[in-house]
């Protein structure tokens, strides 16, 4: 037999064609087998989707009764069903229909399963979601839903229309990136939706300082109280009404507090506790506005994710009527309206987390103290799957302070040697769900208030406007008692005053109902005036909130234009604080063109963060070296694992005229003034814009990333106005991940806007297409239909 024979050829032709079959059904690292993933009739061709408005009508086995969506431009599913069972069962068939690939993702990682599917560069991740208690935490929540009749009907019912739709899919139709990376829809559980819950209770509510404060308090003993205040010099407390004074604070911290050692690297810069998770909401009551009729705005400050982290939809029942964002994932409405009331959540930032250096009794470390008594730890052995490797076994400890987050297998970077217990309020068995439940379907103030009663985690500010002219603005959550200045540091497991205390009662937490001023509002600021009785710490920031004070004490009757203004609103605060000083320090006179360029276009500046003026980019690469320049010489070696002081707090010490010794350079041998800080940091920045100005849009990036990262699927340089510490607060991957307004007028006006768009598949024309209108300023009218009909479709 030949080369030449065709027997051999037919075999070789054979082998060829076998190989290649084994080819492009096979995955490499992290390419999908190619075979299946260029398949024009089922591989990525058939994500490609032209969705139009259109009326359909289910008839599911589950359902109780036909349910009939009507989908608008916007691609808005309004669900109209006969009772609220089968309207929770289409909420989460709809969920999934649009965003099921981000609901599962986002509960694998917050249960520490991202490296079943992404492989061993996310195992630190799941190990640090385990060992914070996620789903210990999410375990209990689900168990208190599902042991209340009323979110355990709901529940259910939204887990099954997940279910409804994951068992009607086939590889053909799984969002793409399952054909990406290569792995299949599992089933959808209560547990999910718990964990779906806990993910936004870390997102809001999981950011502390304990360990940073603890170290600066270590190294900047007798400066830290100057460096980092419990509160400004100048803040806008979010109530304002009188309480009984609270004790006098006591010492700065227990000595025991720093007991372990801190171990320090020159590898970067502090960081900002101020991270962007905020928001804004503000309600006018109908003296404010020209309609005499309430006003209630809200524009929540999150990653600006793609898929956009919220879902709009309208929930109708014979009972029940309510328009707004839900998340996919959980049902029920966060943050809307109704025919009666409307209400909107900003971030609160009182700490509700606290960690605990432990004092073991035992060589074997099974044991320890709390307080004065001996506890025997339980241990769990977490079982993490990974991509293309042998599991990853990981000993968790728990005690009733909490799992043991941190230890010598996963220790804290900076305090190696020392074990931390996590004790957190979203590790006990809260239902939110039962506070949405309740705003959903809420009739008045008394409704409202007895709904937000349930809602114990994440700390939020919750503003609320009624139809009947009302309104308020609780600072809701679950809180302690604590004394000074408990909770702010590294806590003891042995000490027993570093235990946590009771409950506050819930009648006691702040707020506010038809206040005289005519307006309620909060920015993350400070909840309280000096006088609240309770003693609390927390990340707050003033310079937004300062902002929304002055523009509604106008004493001009406000109208929805005036509204949708003011949430574009791109005046920094800040800048306008401290840029007339940095400038008094600078003598023109000795600058180069390009230097008084600079310095002429900052002198004329108003303070607006316009995204294509290169005037703002300026200001905040100056207060950028700046801060630099006066912290890391002192913070050198631990810069990396401390945060900076506050950026109001700068500001202030920065324009006392006191002494300060953090003016100096330690580093060089003179002795440097303010001035000279000043001026220094100017010429640095100015160096830095040498080859050409840069646009504010350009400078900050704001940028909607896929989830997965893949440039493709993201938005980088939006052309947006605004910045951190504006009302419109757009930066570089945080901003209005919802904006809302709500006008009670009989029919109700509301407009809504959020960064992206309704479906989270990457080749849907819905996938962005809000982006452009969000970053424009533009709102879309938002429909709150009755019935069907309500909704005119194009023909």
């Amino acid at each position: 037999m030949t080369l030449n024979s065709i027997p051999l050829k037919k075999y070789l032709i054979s082998l060829v064609c076998i190989a290649l079959f084994i080819l492009l059904n096979t995955s490499f690292g992290k390419l999908p087998p190619l075979g299946k993933f260029m398949d024009p009739f089922s591989g990525c061709w058939q994500n490609a989707s032209a969705e139009k408005p259109s009326r359909m009508d289910f008839d599911f086995a589950a359902l109780k009764a036909p349910v009939t969506v009507v989908f608008d431009s916007q691609m808005v599913p309004h669900i109209f069903a006969k009772n609220r069972k089968d309207v929770f069962f289409m909420q989460g068939y709809m969920h999934a229909y649009h965003r099921l690939w981000q609901m599962d993702m986002t509960t694998r990682l917050a249960s520490g399963r991202l490296s079943e599917v992404a492989g061993e560069a996310t195992l630190d991740v799941d190990r640090k979601m385990r060992r914070l208690g996620m789903v210990y935490a999410a375990e209990k929540s689900t168990r208190a839903m599902e042991q209340d009749p009323q979110t355990a009907d709901c529940l259910q019912s939204y887990t099954q229309g997940v279910n409804e739709f994951i068992a009607q899919l086939s590889y053909r139709k799984y969002p793409l990136e399952y054909k990406l990376m290569n792995f299949m829809p599992e089933p959808w559980t209560p547990l999910k939706t718990g964990l779906m819950l806990k993910f936004m209770a870390d997102k809001l509510s999981g950011h502390t300082e304990d360990f940073e404060l603890t170290l600066a308090q270590h190294l900047f003993s007798e400066d830290f109280n100057l460096l980092y205040p419990e509160r400004l010099k100048e803040e806008y407390p979010i109530i304002t009404d009188p309480y009984v004074k609270r004790v006098d604070q006591g010492p700065i911290m227990d000595s025991a507090a720093t007991s372990f050692n801190f171990s320090g690297r020159n590898d970067g810069h502090p960081g900002h506790s101020e991270t962007g998770i905020g928001s804004n909401n503000w309600v006018l009551s109908g003296k404010k506005t020209q309609s005499g009729k309430p006003i209630l705005c809200n524009d929540p400050h999150l990653p600006l994710n793609l898929p956009a982290i919220w879902y709009q939809n309208q929930l109708v029942t014979p009972d029940m009527n309510v328009y707004g964002v839900s998340l996919p994932g959980a049902p029920a409405i966060v943050i809307g309206f109704t025919d009666s009331t409307a209400w909107g959540f900003t971030n609160g930032y009182r700490d509700v987390k606290d960690f605990y250096a432990l004092k073991y009794t035992d060589s074997n470390k099974t044991q320890i103290l709390v307080g004065t008594k001996t506890e025997t730890l339980s241990a769990k052995v977490e079982t993490i799957n990974i991509k293309g490797k042998a599991p990853y076994l990981d000993t968790v400890w728990y005690s009733s302070l909490g799992p043991v987050m941190y230890d010598d297998r996963f220790p804290r970077e900076g305090a190696e040697g020392t074990d931390f217990a996590v004790k957190w309020m979203a590790h006990r068995g809260t239902n939110e769900l039962k506070a949405l439940l309740g705003l959903n379907s809420a009739k008045n103030y008394s409704d409202y208030v007895k709904a937000i009663a349930h809602f114990e985690c994440p700390h939020q500010n919750i503003a609320f406007a009624s139809a009947s002219g009302d309104i308020a603005l609780w600072s809701q959550g679950r809180f302690i008692q604590k004394e000074p200045p408990q909770g702010r540091f590294i806590l003891h497991s042995e000490n027993v005053k570093d235990l946590w205390g009771s409950d506050i009662d819930q009648a006691e937490n702040p707020h506010q109902l038809n206040p005289d001023i005519g307006f309620v509002y909060s920015a993350n600021q400070i909840n309280t005036g000096p006088n609240y009785r309770y003693y609390y710490t927390g990340i707050f920031t003033e310079e937004r909130a300062k902002r929304i004070d002055h523009l509604l004490r106008d004493t001009s009757l406000f109208t929805v234009d005036h509204m949708k203004a003011m949430q574009q609103d791109d005046y920094g605060q800040n800048a306008a604080d401290l840029l007339p000083f940095m400038l008094s320090q600078i003598d023109s006179r000795s600058l180069t063109a390009q230097e008084k360029s600079i310095y002429t276009a900052l002198s004329k500046w108003n303070y607006h963060y316009q995204a294509t003026s290169p005037t703002p980019s300026y200001y905040e690469k100056w207060f950028e070296v700046l801060e630099q320049n006066l912290y890391d010489d002192e913070f050198k070696g631990y810069g990396h694992l401390l945060n900076y002081p506050r950026e109001r707090q700068t500001i202030d010490l920065l324009k006392d005229p006191s002494p300060f010794r953090f003016i100096d350079n330690i580093s060089t041998p003179q002795v440097e003034s303010r001035s000279d800080l000043i001026r220094h940091s100017f010429l640095n920045m100015c160096t830095h814009f040498k080859s050409e100005p840069t646009p504010w849009y350009r400078y900050k990036n704001t940028t909607a990333n896929h989830l997965t990262k893949i440039p493709a699927f993201s938005f980088s340089n939006i052309m947006i106005n605004g910045g951190h510490g504006c009302i419109n607060a757009a930066s570089s991957a945080n901003g209005p991940s919802w904006r809302m307004i709500v006008h009670f007028t009989q029919p109700i006006e509301a407009w809504g806007i959020y960064a992206g768009g309704q479906n989270g598949d990457p080749g849907s024309v819905h996938y962005s297409d809000q982006l452009a209108d969000w970053a424009n300023g533009n709102y879309y009218r938002i429909i709150f239909a009755h019935q069907p009909e309500d909704i005119i479709l194009p023909k």
